[in-house]
């Protein structure tokens, strides 16, 4: 290679890790810019492509995504990297039959490869298809059990298919491989009720001994303190767990609460009693039902005794109607 291609090759990279710092900062606006030129810079460019579907994926604009993802697949169809992108884009977009028909395409390629299934497994939780996904975990685990990760998505897929004791006993393999992956300490007391002669609590105390105060594992341990001796009836000695906890948690919270009072503001300035006197009537019909309400309100609870009735499917907490919102009235802010 000479030293002009040479040159040339290192500006590319220097440019895509640019982009790839501007969007891990949420500095969307500026990695579109420069994916443009970039792209015209190098008009071959699947990075590029790449890099600007992630950014029009941040910003809400998925059939944009979707549209540049095809350009690249047709460049490069047997790009894994591409296939995924188009996977997620006809999702956010609402295209599950399109989504599903590749992601059995990437499964099928996926069978030695750990990594990739993990991938997989994902976009099929983003589906709903759970049971597809714990498949994927479990054949990635046989092909890696040390890892951690796989592990711990492993066990997460075990709670979803109700399998809670092999879901502990992931979560035990976890702690003895990597003792300082505090979720899984957490997630595993929280599994079952905890008796006098079966609980974690002297391993639970000691881990938490061996750690400096404000470490990011403190509240995990003190919440699955709090959890097992609440099991045992030790009321106060739990609550003083609990306390510590969510005392750690505070230390290390990034929260402002203008930012969502100024939004709740915002929103009731829009949707106010003249826009909702706007609202037209519809005539009764077979449709979906939407159940709204505020976070531990009861929606749960009303969408149980919906679908109890024998002509009422619950499609449970579903992302389409969020992503289609999302679709016509995103505004790229720290809270739109």
């Amino acid at each position: 290679m000479n030293s002009d291609a040479q040159a040339a090759g290192q500006r590319y990279q220097s440019a895509v890790r640019i982009i790839i710092q501007l969007l891990s900062q949420q500095r969307v606006d500026e990695a579109v810019s420069a994916c443009l030129a970039l792209s015209k810079s190098n008009p071959e460019s699947n990075d590029a492509l790449l890099l600007l579907g992630k950014a029009r994926q941040m910003q809400g604009r998925f059939e944009d995504m979707l549209k540049l993802v095809e350009i690249a697949l047709g460049r490069d169809p047997r790009n894994v990297s591409l296939q995924l992108q188009f996977t997620g884009a006809c999702q956010f977009c609402g295209y599950h039959d399109r989504a599903l028909a590749q992601l059995a395409k990437l499964e099928r390629s996926a069978r030695k490869n750990a990594g990739l299934l993990q991938n997989v497994a994902q976009l099929f939780v983003a589906s709903g298809k759970y049971e597809d996904a714990h498949r994927c975990y479990l054949r990635a685990t046989k092909l890696d059990g040390n890892n951690p990760q796989y592990l711990n998505n492993l066990a997460l897929s075990f709670i979803f298919m109700g399998d809670l004791r092999h879901a502990e006993v992931t979560y035990s393999k976890i702690i003895s491989r990597a003792p300082d992956h505090y979720d899984a300490w957490h997630n595993r007391s929280t599994l079952r009720k905890q008796t006098a002669s079966d609980n974690h609590i002297p391993k639970l105390e000691k881990a938490l001994s061996t750690l400096e105060r404000n470490n990011a594992g403190e509240a995990s341990l003190c919440y699955a303190l709090a959890k097992e001796y609440e099991d045992l009836g030790k009321d106060e000695r739990s609550f003083s767990y609990l306390k510590r906890g969510a005392e750690s948690c505070h230390r290390q919270l990034g929260y402002d609460v203008q930012i969502d009072v100024s939004m709740m503001k915002r929103i009731t300035e829009i949707f106010d009693r003249s826009y909702a006197e706007k609202a037209k009537g519809a005539p009764e019909r077979r449709g979906p039902i939407f159940v709204l309400g505020l976070p531990r309100s009861g929606t749960t609870l009303v969408d149980r005794i919906i679908s109890s009735h024998s002509k009422v499917e619950s499609m449970g907490e579903i992302t389409d109607f969020a992503l289609t919102m999302t679709r016509l009235g995103w505004s790229f802010d720290k809270r739109p």
